[in-house]
């Protein structure tokens, strides 16, 4: 990206010197991971919801998970390039039943429709897949601070899944059956990760 293959700050030899915002709704994972994380790493202002005023502030905008149109009408007006990075941006959770022609057409058409400056992308396949003609790079999904190791168990004994409730709806009676008939518990958010198979 012109303004931002190396998006450090604060000192760091080489860095590119560019007031950078990321922003976003400031409530998912993903702007944990991405707005937050990410963004301070950077040394970038970390704003949810931030405005046309502090979009024209900027030098670059990271737009994180989605942009919907009163931040697009907000990016577009600012005049400045902006950055897509579409962490978990596919609409959920009827995307989960989408084969992968159909997630990645979605992904193309959205890209096209917003056509942001560039994208990040949290993987290196999504951006194979997808493509982008336009500057884009790869930040893998996320860091956990604090997370403890996980122990590989011989035995399943706990099936976990972290996420919103309402995203496994259709499927949490039959994860539940499956583990009743081998023994296992089921548990919805647990504490920490390594608690579960």
């Amino acid at each position: 990206m012109a303004v931002g293959r190396n998006w450090q700050r604060n000192g760091v030899p080489g860095a590119a010197r560019v007031k950078l915002l990321f922003t976003g709704t400031g409530t998912s994972g993903s702007w944990a991971c991405r707005g937050e994380q990410i963004g301070r790493a950077l040394g970038a202002t970390v704003k949810p919801e931030a405005t046309l005023a502090d979009i024209r502030a900027a030098e670059l905008t990271v737009c994180v998970k989605r942009c919907p149109s009163w931040r697009l009408d907000a990016l577009r007006a600012s005049g400045r390039p902006w950055v897509l990075d579409v962490l978990d941006f596919y609409p959920q959770p009827q995307a989960g039943e989408w084969d992968r022609a159909t997630a990645i057409s979605w992904a193309r058409k959205q890209l096209q429709a917003l056509a942001p400056a560039g994208v990040i992308w949290p993987n290196a396949r999504m951006r194979d897949d997808v493509g982008f003609d336009g500057p884009s790079m790869v930040i893998y999904h996320h860091h956990r601070p604090g997370i403890r190791l996980n122990p590989i168990r011989k035995n399943v004994r706990v099936v976990g899944y972290e996420g919103a409730p309402a995203y496994i709806e259709g499927w949490r009676p039959a994860i539940a059956a499956e583990c009743d008939k081998r023994g296992w518990s089921f548990v919805l958010n647990p504490a920490h990760l390594a608690d579960v198979d």
